[in-house]
C-alpha cells in the first residue's frame, strides 16, 4: 500500500521528502478511509508531520496542515488513548517548531478536540493533554472568549482532581499539577485582557488553586520547584490587575512567596519572581509593606542578593523589592543592621555596568541612608559606590539624578560626611552633570545645591571658580528657565560666588 510506502520514507527521511500537494493529497485520501483503521490514521499523521520542517520557505503552510490533519484525527478517534497521545505528540512537534521560527498559527481547531478528549479519557491523557495546550498557546495565538474560558475551567477541573487537596480522592500528580500551572501562567500571559473575559469568578478559582497548592508543596508533598515557579508566574502577573492583589492577599500569597522563596533559595527564576511580586503588592498599602516585613520578607531579599549576586536579574528584582520595603526607621535599621547597605554595594560594583541595577539600588540606599547614622554610613563604602555609579553612567540622566540625590542629603550631614564627599572627588561629579544633564531639572538641582552645601569648604570653592564653571551654572539656569527651584539655587550659587573674596 502506498500509505506504508510513504511511512518506510517518512521514517528515514530528514522532513523534506514530500511536497506540499503530495501531502493534502495524502489528507484527502486518507480521511476518508482511516475511520475504521486506526493504524493508517496514525502512519499518515506521523508522514504528515515528519514532513514539518522550519527550513522549508513554505513551513507555515506545512505546519498548518498538520496542526488540521491532527485535528481530524483526534476528532475522529476521541476515546482511542493510542491516537490521542499520538495527536498530541504531533501537535506539540508542531507548535514547538512553530514557536522556534516564530509562526503564528490559528490553535483553537486541535485545541478543543483535545479538551473534549481528556474530559473522555480522563487520567490516561490529562498530562500529554496539557503539556500540548502549553505548547500550543505558546504560539501566542488569541483564543476567542468562550475558548479560553472553555480552557480555563478545564484545567482547573483538571488541576484540582490531581491536586491530593480535593474531594475527588485521587492522590497528588506532580506531573500533571506542574503542565496544569503552566497553562495558568500562559492563560494570564495577558493579564488584563485575560480577567475582563474570564471575570473574577473564574480568576478567583484559579488563585485560590495556585496559593492552595503553593501551600499544600511547602506543608507535604515535597518540593516542586516547577510548580512554584509557574504559580509565581500567575502570581506576578495578576497582581497588579484590577481587584487580582486583593484575592492574592485574602487567599494567603504574601506567606505563601515568602515561604516558597525560602524553600528554594538556589533556584534564580523563583526568587526573581518572587521578589517581583512582593514588590507589587507592596506597592498598594503601608498594612502590607508591614505584612510583608513581619512575615521575613526582607530576610528572603536578602538571602536572595547573597546567593544570587551574580545574576543580573534577580539582583535587579531584589534591590527593587528592598527599596519599597524600607517603609519605617525600624525596618531600615533591621536592613542595615542584616548587612543591607554592603549588599547593596556589592549589587553596584559587580554589576557596574546595569544602569538599571545602579538604578534600583541607589532608590534603596537613597532609603536607607535616610536616617542612618554617620558612623555607619563613614565605616560603609557608600559614598564610593555612588561615586563609581556616576563616572560609570555619566549619560544616564536616571543614574544620575538618584546619584547626586543621596549626595546631596548627604551634603546636609555632619563635617565628617561633608569631607568625605569633598575627597572623594563627587564635586567633580557635579560638573560632569553640568555639563552632560544641562537640560534635566532634578539633575541640575541636585547639583547646585551639593555647592551651596558645601561652599565654604575650600575644595568646593576651587572647583566652582574653575575656568568656564560660571557659564555652565548660567547655561543651566537658561536650559530651565521655567523650574523656579533651579532659579533660586542658581541665583544663590552665583551670589555666593560673587562674594567669594
Amino acid at each position: 500500500r502506498a500509505i506504508d510506502v510513504m511511512y518506510k520514507i517518512a521514517t528515514l527521511s530528514d522532513g523534506r521528502v514530500f511536497a506540499l500537494n503530495t501531502l493534502e493529497q495524502l489528507g484527502n485520501s486518507a480521511q476518508s478511509n482511516f475511520k475504521e483503521d486506526r493504524s493508517m490514521a496514525a502512519k499518515s499523521l506521523y508522514i504528515i508531520v515528519a514532513s514539518v520542517d522550519t527550513r522549508k520557505p513554505d513551513f507555515p503552510q506545512y505546519a498548518a496542515l498538520g496542526l488540521e490533519f491532527t485535528q481530524k484525527v483526534i476528532k475522529t478517534f476521541p476515546t482511542d488513548t493510542s491516537i490521542q497521545k499520538i495527536g498530541c505528540f504531533s501537535a506539540r512537534k508542531i507548535a514547538t517548531l512553530a514557536q522556534k521560527s516564530n509562526t503564528s498559527l490559528d490553535i483553537s481547531s486541535v485545541m478543543l478536540p483535545i479538551l473534549d478528549a481528556q474530559s473522555l479519557l480522563g487520567v490516561q491523557i490529562q498530562k500529554d493533554s496539557l503539556d500540548t495546550i502549553w505548547a500550543l498557546m505558546g504560539m501566542k495565538w488569541e483564543l476567542r472568549p468562550e475558548e479560553l474560558r472553555e480552557l480555563t475551567v478545564c484545567t482547573v477541573e483538571t488541576v484540582k482532581m490531581n491536586s491530593g487537596i480535593s474531594s475527588s480522592g485521587r492522590s497528588f500528580r506532580g506531573d500533571v499539577v506542574t503542565s496544569g500551572m503552566a497553562v495558568f501562567a500562559d492563560i494570564f500571559a495577558e493579564p488584563v485582557h485575560a480577567v475582563r473575559v474570564l471575570g473574577m469568578q473564574k480568576v478567583e478559582r484559579v488563585i485560590e488553586l495556585v496559593l492552595s497548592l503553593i501551600y499544600a508543596c511547602l506543608d507535604k508533598f515535597g518540593n516542586h520547584p516547577f510548580i512554584f515557579s509557574f504559580g509565581f508566574s500567575v502570581l506576578q502577573r495578576l497582581c497588579n490587575v484590577n481587584d487580582c492583589h486583593n484575592l492574592i492577599l485574602r487567599f494567603g500569597g504574601i506567606v505563601a512567596v515568602i515561604d516558597g522563596m525560602t524553600a528554594n533559595g538556589g533556584n534564580a527564576n523563583i526568587q526573581e519572581k518572587g521578589c517581583n511580586i512582593l514588590r507589587r503588592l507592596a506597592a498598594y498599602h503601608l498594612e502590607i509593606k508591614l505584612t510583608i516585613v513581619e512575615s521575613d520578607g526582607v530576610d528572603a531579599v536578602l538571602n536572595n542578593m547573597m546567593t544570587h549576586s551574580a545574576n543580573e536579574a534577580v539582583i535587579s528584582e531584589a534591590c527593587s523589592a528592598l527599596s519599597v520595603l524600607c517603609v519605617d526607621k525600624q525596618t531600615r535599621t533591621f536592613i542595615i543592621q542584616q548587612g543591607g547597605v554592603l549588599l547593596l554595594e556589592n549589587a553596584m560594583e559587580i554589576h557596574i555596568g546595569s544602569s538599571l541595577i545602579q538604578e534600583n539600588a541607589l532608590d534603596a540606599l537613597c532609603l536607607l541612608s535616610s536616617d542612618a547614622d554617620s558612623e555607619i554610613l563613614l565605616t560603609s563604602n557608600i559614598i564610593t559606590s555612588i561615586k563609581d555609579s556616576l563616572d560609570n553612567h555619566i549619560e544616564e540622566s536616571n543614574v544620575q539624578r538618584r546619584g547626586l540625590s543621596i549626595l546631596r542629603n548627604f551634603s546636609l550631614r555632619d563635617e565628617k560626611i561633608k569631607s568625605s564627599i569633598e575627597s572623594s572627588g563627587c564635586l567633580d561629579n557635579c560638573t560632569k552633570a553640568l555639563e552632560m544633564h544641562t537640560s534635566t531639572p532634578n539633575v541640575i538641582d541636585s547639583a547646585f545645591s551639593i555647592f551651596l552645601h558645601l561652599f565654604n569648604r575650600s575644595e568646593c570653592q576651587k572647583v566652582l571658580l574653575r575656568r568656564g564653571m560660571i557659564e555652565l551654572i548660567v547655561h543651566a539656569m537658561m536650559a530651565n528657565v521655567q523650574s523656579q527651584r533651579t532659579q533660586m539655587l542658581g541665583c544663590s550659587l552665583l551670589c555666593a560666588l560673587c562674594e567669594t573674596p
